[in-house]
């Protein structure tokens, strides 16, 4: 059987980070390729990659102030940026991956306070003055990468019915969720 992998990519570098620890791009890009491959094993039947989709958004490159301290951050000077293109740069060197690439959408990109935090500030367990930099995450949101998905899928389904006999069963394993 002929299998699509999709990958949620936020998802799965949370994740990852979180699992199997802090590796430079190119190691975190070599694991998620051989950690899709792994879900090509099967006992009862035998599957050949089609391609995998991994879909995200590029890091943000606005500057955003911190609502306690009031620094002014420039994101794109930031490791976590830096770290997040030189991913996204080395899955574009590996077999048979295509990245999807979503928006950011600018206007959205800022600090909210963390759920865990306004649960608490609303139960009156803490007051406005108690907040620290740990209670706010930066937040933001993306555009396109759903469509993306979506357009992917329509993609596969057709060329499995009509157009390539080699994809008459595609199977897509998704990843995490949006």
């Amino acid at each position: 059987m002929i299998t699509a992998i999709m990958v949620d990519g936020g998802f799965y570098r949370k994740r990852a980070r979180h699992i199997f620890g802090k590796k430079s791009p190119a190691a975190r890009a070599e694991e998620l390729h051989m950690y899709c491959c792994r879900h090509l094993k099967d006992k009862h039947e035998e599957r050949t990659l089609y391609r995998i989709f991994y879909y995200d958004c590029p890091p943000s490159g606005k500057v955003v102030s911190h609502p306690i301290t009031k620094e002014t951050i420039q994101l794109d000077r930031s490791p976590v940026y830096e770290w997040t293109n030189d991913f996204f740069q080395e899955l574009t060197k590996q077999r048979k991956m295509a990245l999807r690439m979503g928006e950011v959408l600018e206007s959205s990109v800022g600090y909210a306070l963390r759920p865990d935090s306004l649960k608490k500030l609303l139960q009156k367990k803490i007051t406005v003055d108690e907040l620290t930099d740990n209670d706010f995450s930066l937040d933001f949101k993306q555009k396109g990468v759903d469509m993306r998905i979506g357009l992917d899928i329509a993609s596969l389904a057709h060329k499995g019915a009509s157009k390539n006999p080699k994809l008459k069963r595609t199977e897509a394993l998704v990843q995490g969720g949006s």
